[in-house]
């Protein structure tokens, strides 16, 4: 994901407020230890030409965030917390325009302390030249 589709999604993560850390990737963070977190992530899946002139290209990709929860709490408030996510992004159109978000269906970890699920952001980003 380039640095402009990224500072959006995130600085629209962030300015949501949501009463939940947030590790972000290369960051330092401790995970608490029995309380609810988030994790992110983004993946750029293609850079096209487009037919606009000037030479813009087209980015694609997904800003993923995972929600984290204690294992055995139930999924609900987990599903509540993807909702919410998915929210920030709807309806957003500029340079960067979120087109839909996908909750999964959650899984535990490996180690069995967290229950996981994740919320796909889909993004495409219009990269105009100066």
């Amino acid at each position: 994901m380039s640095p402009t589709p990224w500072e959006d999604a995130r600085n629209r993560l962030t300015a949501a407020a949501l009463p939940y850390p947030i590790e972000w990737p290369n960051e330092a963070f401790a995970a608490p230890e029995f309380s609810t977190w988030l994790s992110v992530g983004a993946e750029g899946a293609v850079l096209d030409t487009i037919e606009l002139g000037n030479g813009a290209w087209e980015a694609r990709g997904v800003f993923i965030v995972h929600v984290i929860v204690p294992l055995g709490t139930g999924s609900l408030t987990a599903r509540q917390i993807a909702k919410d996510v998915a929210n920030i992004y709807r309806g957003v159109v500029g340079y960067t325009v979120y087109r839909r978000a996908v909750i999964g269906s959650g899984s535990p970890t490996e180690d069995g302390k967290w229950w996981v699920l994740t919320v796909n952001v889909e993004w495409t980003y219009t990269d105009r030249p100066a």
